[in-house]
């Protein structure tokens, strides 16, 4: 997969969360990974991606603040 590592390649993979982003990451440079590019199931990659597109409902976009139980709320997200 390539990345912006000085190789141009990682195998070092990371599941991180981050609004309008594919939740696969390069765990050495941080570049964000193209999930379709990862050799999983189906299955996975859709789970992955329903768990990616609530990120950060724990946060009130309008008003650009967290929720007030959003600490609790983003936490269980993580888990």
């Amino acid at each position: 997969m390539e990345c912006f590592c000085e190789q141009k390649e990682t195998y070092e993979l990371k599941v991180e969360g981050d609004v309008g982003a594919d939740p696969i990451w390069c765990n050495k440079c941080g570049c964000n990974l193209d999930i379709k590019d990862i050799l999983i199931s189906n299955t996975l990659t859709n789970e992955l991606i329903e768990w990616v597109n609530r990120y950060g409902e724990w946060i009130d976009w309008d008003e650009d603040k967290l929720l007030p139980n959003g600490i609790e709320l983003e936490e269980e997200h993580n888990k």
